[in-house]
């Protein structure tokens, strides 16, 4: 589910249509991004958005 969600994000998918689309509530949504952060050590969406495309190139 967090890898979904991460994808979505890098697509420029808001999280109301994350949420819209998986059909989960956006805290839902909002929690997988946030354990994500944690996870890979980040400190913001930003930051996640960024790790995720330096990685692609």
């Amino acid at each position: 589910m967090e890898r979904s969600i991460i994808n979505m994000h890098l697509t420029g998918e808001s999280n109301n249509e994350i949420s819209r689309l998986l059909g989960i509530s956006m805290k839902t949504v909002y929690t997988h991004k946030k354990n994500c952060i944690s996870k890979l050590g980040l400190r913001n969406r930003n930051c996640l958005s960024l790790h995720f495309k330096s990685s692609l190139i």
